[in-house]
């Protein structure tokens, strides 16, 4: 892979080689991950039928508006996800670790990911080195709370909301140690929308927060092969947060710096 000083050309040549044979859910890490999200191991394997993406950073925020951006940033935005070209800001997670579904990482044709990946190598077509794909991630792959709600305006008698009470992922002492928190409170709470086939969960930290979009007809497919039918309901979801039930052994690990760190998942007893 071509040294271009960031993980989102590598994120997409890989993409590109793969795009014929794409595993069902890809994840999307970076090399010094666990200085990141602690939880990481666990969030990529744990998969619920039906998502379509999902956050693997649990940093979760407000992404400024597009400001001082140059043209191959605004040419991405703008074919990609028009719709937030008028937002002063949109919620989305950070820190350049998801996972995506092949049929969602295919809504993009080959010829988009190798013209992006063209603007990356280019070291002049983008204001920041990685052309802002960081906070681009979700919406480029579907998993927007505005791109939700705007496409339903004209008919928000189909779209739920709701805020399911204390349920959020559970936060433990070494996530306050975890880069990119600057002091982040935890957030208790995780708000959904369901609009057709389509829901969005979501939470604002940098501690615990969550972006994680699914989708009921894809979700009845996967479970009907795996043979156990149903699809998964909001509430449903929020029980397995609350009985979330995995922590890491940290003990022996030196935060940044990665080569130090082990990994040992441990299953409590309730």
């Amino acid at each position: 892979v071509n040294n271009c000083g960031t993980q989102e050309y590598a994120y997409f040549q890989f993409i590109l080689d793969h795009y014929e044979t794409m595993s069902p859910m890809v994840s999307f890490i970076q090399g010094g991950s666990l200085t990141e999200n602690p939880h990481i191991i666990y969030d990529m394997m744990v998969h619920i039928p039906g998502t379509t993406y999902k956050s693997l950073s649990r940093y979760v925020k407000d992404a400024w508006h597009f400001q001082g951006l140059k043209e191959a940033e605004v040419e991405i935005m703008r074919h990609s996800f028009p719709h937030l070209e008028s937002k002063t800001t949109y919620l989305t997670d950070w820190r350049g670790m998801f996972a995506a579904s092949r049929e969602q990482i295919k809504v993009h044709s080959q010829e988009d990911y190798l013209d992006i990946n063209k603007k990356l190598c280019s070291g002049v077509s983008c204001g920041f080195i990685n052309c802002n794909m960081e906070t681009f991630f979700a919406p480029f792959f579907g998993c927007d709370v505005h791109h939700l709600h705007d496409a339903n305006n004209d008919n928000r008698q189909q779209c739920e909301f709701g805020v399911s009470r204390g349920i959020a992922p559970s936060v433990f002492a070494e996530d306050h140690l975890k880069d990119g928190n600057n002091g982040g409170t935890k957030t208790n709470d995780t708000s959904w929308s369901r609009c057709g086939n389509k829901t969005v969960y979501y939470s604002a930290s940098t501690l615990n927060g969550m972006l994680l979009c699914m989708n009921a007809s894809s979700a009845k497919r996967e479970s009907s092969v795996r043979g156990r039918g149903g699809i998964l309901t909001a509430s449903s979801y929020s029980e397995m947060l609350l009985n979330e039930n995995w922590r890491p052994d940290l003990s022996n690990l030196t935060y940044k710096k990665p080569s130090q760190w082990s990994y040992i998942p441990q299953h409590i007893d309730n």
